[in-house]
């Protein structure tokens, strides 16, 4: 699981590409659903909310490493993770709300 949680493109063969700055793949490699577990929640994400199709070619990888600010390794779920789970802030009570994207 620390391969995955450290480098989620080597699991699913996405190759960077520098131009872009952004992980591409084969759009019809098999991935599979990634899940996690928050607060004892769990999360399913389908490949279909973070393999997306970039036009003509390979497919684009949607999560993004963050190597700034010596934090490195990590992974930003930001719009992957948006598509799949509406959010609900509630600042005052200092919480956050998850629940599946129709």
């Amino acid at each position: 699981m620390t391969t995955l949680c450290n480098h989620p493109h080597f699991s699913v063969g996405a190759t960077y590409v520098p131009l872009t700055g952004a992980y591409f793949m084969d759009c019809d490699a098999v991935v599979p659903d990634i899940v996690f577990t928050i607060n004892g929640n769990t999360y399913n994400m389908p490949s279909t909310s973070f393999v997306v199709s970039a036009g003509p070619g390979p497919c684009m990888f949607a999560f993004y490493d963050l190597t700034a600010g010596g934090f490195y390794p990590s992974w930003m779920l930001g719009p992957p993770f948006m598509r799949a789970y509406c959010h609900v802030h509630d600042m005052q009570a200092g919480r956050l709300g998850l629940a599946k994207a129709l």
